[in-house]
């Protein structure tokens, strides 16, 4: 049998059956154990889709795969094949690490997959170990996973799936959000992983990637269209020859200042300061590239700049709020066509009718998702490169003064790299003023201007080569103050949510082992749920809230948390006084028509609130006292006797954690989305009062409840995939 072998392959998503556009169109080739592969194209030409097929992650439609490599032919030894394995087929590494992530810590996620493979405790201790070295994330071994850079979580992400030794490493677009240092270091690893026999299939449009490669495909709409030497393919084609424009400079040397920040101070929560005493101008129709390794500032910069973050200390100035393209474009597109998303921003401020399709149409066919292909294209079936695109159109729509670009490239192919580089070069000279991040060196270079951040600090700057005459001193008494935008507390709710309840102390209750906090949980609920006298449950209701002490939880939170389950407690209240009726002999204390007050229904409404006090007190204060781990080990510990007798537990444990791990996710996607519409319907949230009335703060959240239901779907798709990713009872 071949190592892979794939044989006029097609395939096409749901959405476009009926337009009959093939996602892959009738492909045929082989690869040989041992080979290095590198797969090309332009977004969406179907190299995700051929990746996924190959992983097994989607199913053959027409067609077929075969070979030792391909994870569907293991599919038919699988309920016979219940020993421990020491290789798996392949292994796949997708290009957003976020939705690869599984377990809390960075060791337990590295050793998630060889524990699938029912291998031993140690020896997936011991692989775990090694793959996090060869990434440079042994020292960060008991770190959360969520608190990982991004460069950090996509190594993170390669270590898991290298800990399962796959004999086929397919890598997709797995590096294009890390930095060119630590790229290199990863790309020489895998170099040495091939030359110890590993297999390498690598889709990216990156030249230094590909040129590592024995042989590259390449695509176009779905079809090979080159397959053989990379040398040769460099020489006959253009693709990795971006021709990059350097920006004129001539006309901002003696431009105003535009954006003055002055002595800038902010930490992110649980975390240590980042920006401190930090000061930077900016000039008008200046195009201004800042640089850093991931985890130096840049997005945080940008987020503060834009309002979506509140400064702790520090004034940022500005002619005009500036509007922010976010990095994380998957989680900006809300709506469910292409240009009813960038439809939205416009429509916030005021923008209707045929003024509103011509924004539209220019907004998209600028982006290079030209408005007549994808209007009514559905954005869940876009690829990566694509709906980075349609997020960017959604910002130019917004006809901006000041524009801040976070990495906008990344994921784009080196033509439409190049387009968006020369899109934000047009902007400037129209006249707005240019912001943008990058890993490139070759994208940096087209700028007028070049900052590079480190650890928050501004470690070179060009423009600090020139003469301090040829610039306006700033004039904050020109600019407006850019206020954090009213619901800028909310978000930061949403992003300290989104990094988990557990707070780190020492407290006796903190000190507690796994299954005695289970224990103590469950003992509340038993106790607050199996009384009805007011008396004892005021009496359990009392040591919930000592618990809760022990645990030195803030009064003020557990306070917050009891007024948002309030309303639940007076809907269940009127309820009783509404529809149902006293008994004959009953003392009524109050009628008024069909609404009656009696001695039972208050005692029964006073032990609803008790209920509810006992639960919460002891559910908050184990979601503060317990890591993820302690979760974990806590239910197999408490399930340890049912294993004893032969029933499986693995399985509840998993889905306990996953159901603790995936609240913060659904907060961080809320996040996300909550930012994309904040900017992109500034002009009126920039109005609302810092004070927010109750009803505002609604009206704020409302348009999140839809858009985070398709995420949540979405979220739950990604992380069934980097379950079957990991071999999740493959092998059980």
């Amino acid at each position: 049998m071949p190592f892979l072998s794939i044989n006029n392959l097609s395939f096409a998503y749901a959405a476009n059956t009926e337009s009959q556009k093939q996602a892959l169109d009738n492909i045929s080739f082989l690869v040989s154990k041992g080979e290095y592969l590198v797969i090309t194209g332009s977004n969406g030409s179907g190299k995700s889709t051929l990746a996924r097929l190959i992983s097994g992650l989607l199913q053959v439609q027409q067609g077929t795969i075969s070979g030792d490599a391909y994870r569907g032919n293991a599919l038919q030894h699988k309920k016979s094949n219940k020993n421990a394995i020491n290789t798996v087929p392949n292994g796949i590494v997708l290009q957003n690490p976020k939705t690869q992530l599984i377990a809390e810590t960075v060791i337990k996620d590295a050793r998630f997959g060889p524990e699938n493979l029912n291998l031993p405790k140690d020896e997936c201790q011991k692989r775990a170990e090694a793959a996090l070295k060869l990434m440079d994330l042994l020292d960060a071994q008991d770190q959360r996973t969520v608190t990982l850079s991004g460069g950090q979580q996509q190594k993170l992400c390669i270590a898991g799936i290298m800990a399962l030794t796959p004999e086929l490493l397919i890598l997709d677009e797995a590096l294009s959000m890390v930095d060119p240092e630590r790229r290199s270091l990863i790309l020489d690893y895998i170099d040495e992983y091939h030359r110890n026999g590993g297999t390498v299939l690598s889709i990216t449009h990156n030249k230094e990637e590909a040129s590592r490669a024995q042989r590259l495909i390449h695509l176009e709409q779905g079809r090979i269209e080159y397959d053989g030497n990379f040398q040769i393919f460099f020489e006959k084609f253009a693709f990795f020859k971006p021709d990059y424009t350097k920006s004129a400079v001539s006309n901002r040397q003696n431009s105003r200042t535009i954006i003055n920040i002055e002595k800038l101070e902010y930490a992110h929560p649980k975390q240590k300061e980042l920006f401190k005493d930090f000061s930077l101008s900016i000039q008008q129709g200046s195009f201004t590239a800042v640089i850093g390794q991931s985890g130096s500032g840049k997005s945080t910069l940008f987020e503060l700049l834009s309002g979506l973050l509140i400064p702790s200390g520090g004034s940022i100035y500005a002619a005009s709020r500036p509007v922010l393209a976010s990095q994380d474009c998957a989680s900006t597109i809300f709506e469910e066509f292409a240009a009813d998303d960038v439809a939205y921003g416009p429509q916030q401020l005021g923008v209707s009718g045929k003024a509103l399709k011509q924004c539209v149409m220019h907004a998209m066919d600028t982006a290079g998702v030209p408005f007549k292909d994808y209007a009514d294209r559905r954005t869940t079936f876009l690829s990566g490169g694509e709906r980075r695109k349609v997020s960017i159109a959604g910002i130019i729509a917004l006809d901006a003064e000041i524009y801040l670009f976070d990495e906008p490239t990344a994921g784009l192919d080196p033509e439409s790299a190049v387009a968006t580089i020369k899109l934000m070069q047009d902007l400037c000279a129209q006249g707005k003023t240019v912001v943008f991040s990058t890993h490139r060196t070759e994208e940096a270079e087209t700028a007028d201007r070049i900052i590079t951040l480190s650890q928050g600090k501004i470690t070179s700057d060009s423009a600090a080569t020139e003469s301090a005459a040829t610039t306006e001193a700033a004039e904050p008494e020109k600019l407006a103050k850019v206020e954090p935008f009213a619901n800028a507390k909310d978000i930061a709710s949403f992003s300290s949510s989104a990094l988990g309840g557990y707070h780190k102390d020492n407290t006796i209750i903190h000190r507690m082992s796994p299954l005695a906090k289970y224990l103590a949980m469950l003992a509340f609920f038993v106790l607050t749920l199996g009384f009805s006298n007011i008396k004892i449950l005021s009496a359990v209701c009392a040591a919930a809230v000592v618990y809760a002490l022990l645990a030195k939880y803030p009064a003020k939170k557990l306070f917050s948390n009891f007024l948002i389950v309030l309303p639940w407690i007076a809907l269940f209240f009127i309820f009783q006084l509404v529809f149902f009726p006293p008994k004959p002999d009953e003392k009524v204390l109050f009628a008024f028509y069909f609404v009656t007050l009696t001695p039972r229904k208050l005692e029964l409404g006073i032990c609803t609130m008790l209920h509810y006090i006992g639960i919460l007190c002891s559910l908050s204060v184990f979601i503060y006292t317990s890591t993820e781990s302690d979760i974990t080990d806590g239910m197999e510990a408490l399930l340890k006797p049912l294993s004893l007798i032969g029933i499986p537990t693995k399985h509840v444990c998993l889905i306990t954690s996953i159901i603790f791990r995936f609240i913060p996710l659904l907060m961080e996607e809320a996040s996300v989305i909550i930012k994309a519409q904040t900017v992109r319907s500034s002009g009126t949230l920039r109005q609302l009062p810092k004070k927010s009335s109750v009803i505002s703060k609604f009206k704020l959240l409302l348009p999140l409840f839809v858009p985070l239901f398709i995420r949540t779907l979405q979220r739950a798709e990604s992380l069934a995939e980097a379950l079957d990713a990991r071999y999740y009872g493959y092998y059980n």
